[in-house]
């Protein structure tokens, strides 16, 4: 039996369940594919103006002392971002493919940040696509996993390997928000569900921003809803670890977070794009394929 190489080995002291090949192959597809049709109108130029008045690069970017380039390189560096973004969600020189979107990503998210604001969207996303490039997603729902089998290679079997990547990305995204929460608490306790910024929040953005619906009103005005909802969503980030310890908790709190930020979406207009692109790989859907194929199967066993 061939020994298992030694990271391997150590991922799987870690206790680590496996995965297929098929699992990592679909969160790259989503995460990958998310990104790019996002990022088709992406307009780095946009912000030349404001580096000119401001420019205080954050820690990474600093150390890589990179700046803003010529509104036409931008540019061109906005469409080869797509572009790789497509070539890793397609898995056409997958490894290649995925190291240019976290180069390129790390240059063209990162830039914004230094011009007097940190957007709360897409810095996640840099460690996530930092871990996908180090992964092996592009084994198996890939062209270059059809060509590999094309030439008689054999398919990959379940493995640590295939699992690691998405419990990293599991594990950025309750950082984010058990953070958020633990701050919350430490700023105000848990008056900042009951008070009554919530409520303020959700007229003042009506009116300041676009949300598509009126939602917002009508819960600001709906007596404890804002409070609830307040609630709700401090209780979440502050419990979001568990998901990493039970599956059953990692169903509960990403489906949660995620009905959060749909909410955030249509009563306050504001769209984070990078947490609902690791929603969509956080979520796992070949696991909940087989849990329905077996219910519906030992139904129709059951039938008479």
């Amino acid at each position: 039996m061939k020994a298992a190489a030694p990271h391997v080995a150590w991922l799987e002291r870690l206790k680590l369940p496996t995965a297929r090949p098929e699992e990592l192959g679909l969160a790259r597809i989503l995460l990958f594919g998310f990104l790019a049709v996002g990022n088709l109108h992406r307009e780095t130029a946009l912000w030349l103006p404001f580096a000119e008045l401001d420019f205080r690069p954050p820690a990474l970017i600093g150390a890589l002392d990179l700046h803003f380039a010529s509104a036409g390189v931008l540019q061109a560096a906005d469409i080869a971002w797509v572009l790789l973004l497509l070539a890793s969600a397609a898995g056409i020189f997958t490894r290649f493919a995925m190291a240019g979107s976290l180069l390129l990503g790390v240059y063209l998210l990162g830039l914004p940040h230094a011009v007097g604001k940190t957007h709360h969207s897409d810095a996640i996303l840099v460690f996530v696509l930092a871990g996908m490039a180090l992964s092996r997603a592009g084994d198996a729902w890939s062209l270059d996993a059809l060509l590999a089998r094309k030439k008689g290679r054999a398919a990959p079997e379940a493995s640590v390997e295939y699992a690691w990547p998405l419990y990293f990305a599991l594990l950025c995204l309750v950082l984010v928000y058990f953070a958020a929460g633990i701050a919350k608490l430490r700023a105000t306790g848990l008056a900042w569900a009951w008070n009554d910024g919530g409520r303020l929040r959700l007229i003042a953005h009506t009116y300041t921003h676009d949300p598509p619906t009126r939602l917002g009103l009508y819960l600001a005005d709906a007596g404890p809803a804002h409070q609830v909802m307040g609630c709700f969503a401090l209780a979440l980030e502050v419990l979001c670890p568990l998901a990493l310890v039970s599956r059953w908790a990692r169903l509960f709190v990403v489906g949660g977070l995620f009905s959060l930020q749909f909410g955030i979406w249509l009563t306050l207009g504001v769209f984070f794009q990078g947490f609902f692109a690791l929603f969509a790989i956080c979520i796992p859907w070949l696991e909940l394929r087989d849990m329905v194929a077996g219910y519906l199967a030992r139904r129709r066993a059951a039938a008479p």
